[in-house]
C-alpha cells in the first residue's frame, strides 16, 4: 500500500491519542472494520483506510515514527499471528499486534442521524474557545456553549466571547464542548453533526468522525446584560500586531502554552507587555486616546484574529468591546487606583 498516504491516515485520528496510557490502548492505533481509530475519553477519531485488512491494536508512536522515517512511497505490510511485518525495500520492521481491541468504544455508544452541520462551525468553536476558562472548580466556564441557535459562546467570567453563525444547528439541544477538547479538533470541517448520549460527533467529507465528550451540568451563564457595553468609539493602532508578535514571545505559561499579554490604555499611547517566567518585553504605540487609563488582558493569538476581522470598538467604564461582522467580545477593564 502507500506509504505516504497510511501516514496522513494515521495523522488525521492522532488527536485521540492520549499522552500516557490511562486507559487501556489510548496510546495506540485501532484497526478495525476498515478503519483506523483512536480513543482517550476525551476524544475518538476514527478515520477509513483502504488496502489494510488488519484488526487489532499498535502501539501509535513506534508504528508511526517508522513509517515516517521509510524513504519508499510502497510498503508491504502483513500480519504473522501477533506481529505486523512492514516491508518497504531491504528495509524489514515487526510491531506487536494485539489482537484484541480493549479500547472502550461501547462508551461511546450509538449516535442520531447525519444532519447537516453549518459552514465554519468548527472555526467559530475554535474562536470562542480562547475566552474559556482554565479553572476546573467551574467547569461550565472551561466549555464553549454550543447553541441549537446557531448562537455559540465561552467565557472565563473576566471576558466573553459571542459568535452568530446566522444558522439553526439541526440538534435537538444545546451541548457543551471541553475547550481541551476543540484544541484537538485541528483541521476538522464537518459537513455533518449527530447527537449522541454525552457525545457530539462531527463527520467530515474524507468520511473521518469525530467524536467528543460533551460536559453536561448547570445552564450556561446569562451574559446579555454584560454584552451590552456602553461608551466611546476606538480605534486599534495598525501597529499592534507587529508588536504584539514580540510581547506574545513572552507571554507562555509553560512550553507551547499561550497566555494572556496584558495591554494598558492610557492618554497618547497603549501599552503591551507580555511575561513569563523566564523574562518580560513590553513597547508602547502612539495612540489617539485622551481617557482615563485602562488595562485589560487577552489571549495574543485572539487578539491577531480580533485585528483582522474587527469592525468596531468601543471602550466603556468597566468593559472594553470589539465588534466583527458575526462576533462580539468583551473583556473587563481594570481601573488605576
Amino acid at each position: 500500500m502507500n506509504r505516504v498516504e497510511l501516514v496522513k491516515a494515521l495523522e488525521i485520528v492522532k488527536p485521540g491519542l492520549a499522552i500516557k496510557e490511562h486507559i487501556e490502548q489510548s496510546t495506540c492505533f485501532a484497526f478495525l472494520n476498515g478503519n483506523i481509530v483512536t480513543y482517550n475519553d476525551e476524544i475518538s477519531v476514527s478515520h477509513p483506510i483502504e488496502g489494510l485488512s488488519i484488526t487489532g491494536a499498535i502501539k501509535a508512536e513506534e508504528f508511526y515514527q517508522v513509517l515516517n522515517k521509510l524513504k519508499k512511497d510502497e510498503i508491504e505490510i502483513a500480519v504473522n499471528g501477533s506481529e505486523v511485518l512492514i516491508t518497504s525495500g531491504k528495509a524489514k520492521a515487526g510491531l506487536t499486534l494485539q489482537e484484541d481491541i480493549k479500547m472502550p468504544l461501547d462508551a461511546i455508544g450509538e449516535h442520531g442521524k447525519w444532519k447537516k452541520a453549518p459552514d465554519g462551525l468548527i472555526e467559530a468553536i475554535k474562536f470562542v474557545s480562547f475566552a474559556c476558562s482554565s479553572d476546573a472548580s467551574r467547569p461550565i466556564l472551561t466549555c464553549v456553549n454550543v447553541e441549537t441557535s446557531g448562537t455559540i459562546m465561552a467565557s472565563d467570567s473576566f471576558r466573553i466571547i459571542k459568535y452568530e453563525l446566522g444558522e439553526k444547528i439541526a440538534l435537538t439541544q444545546t451541548f457543551l464542548i471541553p475547550a481541551t477538547t476543540v484544541k484537538r479538533l485541528n483541521d476538522c470541517k464537518p459537513t455533518h453533526i449527530a447527537e449522541g448520549q454525552g457525545w457530539i460527533h462531527f463527520k467530515t467529507a474524507a468520511g473521518t468522525v469525530y467524536s467528543c465528550r460533551t460536559f453536561f451540568g448547570d445552564t450556561f451563564p446569562d451574559t446579555s446584560r454584560v454584552m451590552s457595553v456602553e461608551g466611546e468609539d476606538f480605534e486599534l493602532p495598525k501597529a499592534i500586531e507587529e508588536v504584539l508578535d514580540r510581547a506574545s514571545i513572552f507571554s507562555k505559561e509553560e512550553v507551547g502554552i499561550s497566555s494572556h499579554v496584558t495591554i494598558t490604555i492610557m492618554p497618547k499611547k497603549m501599552l503591551l507587555r507580555g511575561q513569563s517566567n523566564i523574562g518580560w518585553f513590553e513597547e508602547a504605540i502612539n495612540l489617539r486616546y485622551d481617557g482615563p487609563e485602562r488595562k485589560f488582558s487577552i489571549r495574543p493569538e485572539l487578539l491577531k484574529d480580533v485585528c483582522r476581522m474587527l469592525k468596531k470598538c468601543i471602550i466603556g467604564e468597566k468593559a472594553i468591546k470589539f465588534i466583527g461582522d458575526n462576533w462580539e467580545y468583551v473583556g473587563v477593564l481594570e481601573m488605576k487606583e
